[in-house]
C-alpha cells in the first residue's frame, strides 16, 4: 500500500471533531473524547471522581481551589447564565463554583459536549502549568 494511502486511511479512522447528530447537535460521539470524565451524582462522587482523575493524569493543580469547591447555590450569578460563554466565564472567574454550575447546565439541558467545555475551562483554571 503507497505510504499516502496508508495515510488517507489513518486520518480517515480519527475522528477530529465530535460528530453533529440529527439533530444538529455536537455530540461526544467521539472515541477521542470522554464527555463523562466526572460523577455528578452528587458532590462527594464529583469529589472522588475529580480527585481521581487528576491523579491518574498526574496533574499539578492549584489547592486553592479544589480546598474551595462547594456544592452551594449560585444567587450571586444566576441571571447572568445565559449562553454557554457566560458559563465559561464564571467557571473562569471562579473555578471553585463548577459542580454547582454543572448541576444547572445539566438542569438546562445543555449537551454533553457543552458541559465537556466547562470541564475543559475549569480544568485550565486549576491546572498549575508552571510547576
Amino acid at each position: 500500500m503507497p505510504l499516502a494511502a496508508l495515510l488517507a486511511a489513518m486520518l480517515a479512522s480519527c475522528e477530529l471533531v465530535p460528530n453533529v447528530d440529527k439533530s444538529n447537535n455536537i455530540g461526544c460521539h467521539s472515541k477521542h473524547i470522554n464527555c463523562q470524565r466526572f460523577d455528578y451524582q452528587s458532590f462527594s462522587h464529583f469529589s472522588n471522581s475529580l480527585n481521581a482523575f487528576i491523579e491518574h493524569r498526574r496533574l499539578v493543580v492549584h489547592t486553592k481551589y479544589l480546598l474551595k469547591l462547594h456544592d452551594g447555590d449560585l444567587a450571586h450569578i444566576s441571571e447572568q447564565l445565559v449562553t454557554i460563554d457566560d458559563y465559561i466565564n464564571a467557571i473562569n472567574q471562579r473555578p471553585e463554583d463548577i459542580y454547582p454550575l454543572l448541576k444547572k447546565a445539566q438542569a438546562e439541558d445543555y449537551s454533553a459536549y457543552e458541559r465537556f467545555l466547562m470541564e475543559q475551562a475549569f480544568l485550565r483554571s486549576i491546572i498549575d502549568f508552571i510547576s
